[in-house]
């Protein structure tokens, strides 16, 4: 029962929404509570948060993703920012714009993270790093 009651204060309401598979992902509104910085599953991550963010080349060589490591703290955070469970998006923002909207095939236990979303423009994800980073 009180396991119950956590759960309840610690997960924002309206966050866990199954997938709408008819949904169109390209809408830059989030469907997560998001603000400044960067929002990962409703929850707001820090440069405290956040070890490093660099912009890396992809397995195919065609696209840029975002390569997060994340502090102890941060590490903590990201697997709250999974409670919604596979299946569930996990979306991902910055200063409000959403990102990415990965569907959790499985939950993510590491201290690391890759965020694609189809960039091709290497100077776009840097500057997305030095702003998710504060530097």
């Amino acid at each position: 029962m009180v396991i119950a009651v956590l759960l309840a204060l610690t997960t924002p309401a309206g966050d866990c929404k199954p997938i709408d598979p008819g949904a169109s992902f390209d809408n830059p509104e989030p469907l997560q509570r998001a603000g400044d910085g960067l929002w990962i599953g409703g929850l707001a991550f820090t440069p405290a948060d956040i070890g490093s963010a660099q912009a890396v080349n992809d397995t195919t060589g065609e696209q840029w993703v975002l390569d997060l490591r994340f502090t102890p703290a941060g590490r903590t955070k990201f697997i709250e920012a999974q409670r919604c469970g596979v299946g569930h998006p996990m979306e991902i923002s910055v200063d409000r714009v959403v990102v990415s909207r990965p569907v959790l095939n499985e939950k993510i236990a590491g201290d690391q993270a890759r965020v694609s979303a189809n960039w091709q423009n290497r100077a776009e994800v840097e500057a997305m790093a030095r702003r998710i980073t504060g530097s």
